[in-house]
């Protein structure tokens, strides 16, 4: 299955190591074009492509076929969204998703060596697609998780976000799926998902609330389908106004980004001020610098703390493990720093804030002050009880 050819070939993205930007050349795409996250490399017991790649060559080059890799990397969105769900609740920061992915391999697959072999075979497998071009799904996880052309790690945030309101308002009584599971089931399995006019417009208004003119960005929508129509296999067939669901996913994320880009340098000039005279930011200063930059929803004390964790730690490729103890057990990975007397340098700052968190951190805040999202996981929630209750 493919959700249309043409992958947004020269949108703008921002580097993963000194967070700086990097955009999504077309010709850039080959095995030695790619930069696999630090965590996976570990995770491979790799120090190198070169080494991976010889671990590939003994494996028999073994290529995961398309539409179990579309398969995979939904389930993996799937259980990340659990766990952000349930983080987020905490007040703690969401999981990073290429050290997410590693920690998926290692529960999945248990045994070392077999789940080195799954994953050497997955980052192979995604290289082919991503060089490939014929897969939305595939192509945009692929620079959600740095392997090549990275976007910002709050991208896959935002998606999964849009998944789950996508879900709300495509699923319940007389919907195309009478419940979330059903749609997550259908969507895992690797089937391409059509999204009907009346229902980009419902799921616009919820994602950027009074943000953005839904109806506007609707008819932009359609120009882009006008200008560049939908490839899809023989096999299936797309209504006509119709989008598949990662077309319509990898768009609103374009129109994120487009809104984001400006704020580069506006964050540098407050995080300087905010510095002050030794040019170093504090924890204090951090989250006045954050905050001044108004982010559509307020970050909870355990996302600062990682934020600025990240910060600190820049280019030292903190493992997995420390990672996620970063989001886990932040007030430890605040000491660990330095507490109250670290200091980071400005732009690092500003890399990590517009890295994880942004101005848009967050969808379906409604005019309101409101939540969509919060409406529709506490309805998810009371679904759940009914049905563990047996009604």
């Amino acid at each position: 299955h493919n959700d249309g050819v043409d992958v947004d070939a020269d949108a703008d993205a921002e580097g993963s190591v000194k967070q700086t930007p990097v955009s999504d050349d077309t010709s850039a795409r080959g095995v030695e074009h790619m930069r696999p996250p630090q965590c996976w490399l570990t995770f491979c017991d790799a120090r190198s492509n070169g080494r991976l790649k010889k671990q590939w060559d003994k494996d028999g080059r073994t290529i995961i076929s398309p539409i179990k890799l579309r398969s995979m990397v939904t389930t993996i969105y799937h259980n990340k969204l659990k766990s952000d769900v349930a983080l987020v609740r905490e007040g703690k920061h969401r999981y990073p998703l290429a050290e997410y992915v590693a920690q998926w391999f290692d529960n999945t697959y248990g045994l070392g060596k077999m789940a080195q072999q799954k994953m050497v075979r997955f980052i192979f497998s995604l290289q082919k697609m991503y060089e490939e071009m014929n897969d939305r799904r595939v192509c945009q996880f692929v620079r959600m998780c740095g392997l090549f052309h990275p976007l910002p790690a709050v991208t896959c945030d935002l998606l999964l976000e849009c998944l789950e309101i996508i879900s709300g308002c495509m699923s319940g009584s007389g919907e195309m799926f009478r419940s979330d599971t059903e749609f997550w089931s259908t969507f895992k399995s690797g089937k391409m998902v059509a999204i009907s006019k009346e229902k980009q417009l419902l799921i616009m208004k919820q994602v950027f609330g009074p943000k953005q003119d839904a109806t506007a960005v609707r008819a932009r929508l359609s120009q882009e389908l006008l200008d560049n129509p939908e490839v899809v296999p023989s096999y299936v067939t797309l209504p006509a106004g119709n989008v598949s669901l990662s077309r319509f996913a990898s768009f609103t994320l374009e129109i994120m980004h487009d809104m984001s880009v400006e704020s580069r340098s506006s964050a540098m000039e407050l995080f300087r001020a905010a510095a002050g005279s030794d040019a170093a930011v504090s924890f204090t200063e951090f989250k006045h610098a954050c905050l001044a930059m108004q982010p559509l929803c307020s970050p909870s004390e355990g996302s600062f703390a990682f934020m600025y964790w990240q910060a600190a730690t820049t280019g030292k490729n903190p493992s997995t493990k420390a990672t996620m103890d970063a989001v886990k057990k932040w007030e430890a990975a605040l000491d660990s720093i330095g507490g109250s007397k670290a200091a980071v340098q400005v732009e690092d700052a500003v890399g990590s804030f517009l890295w994880h968190c942004g101005i848009f951190n967050v969808l379906g805040m409604q005019a309101d002050g409101s939540s969509k999202l919060e409406k529709h996981r506490q309805q998810a929630m009371k679904v759940k009880t009914t049905c563990s209750v047996g009604f």
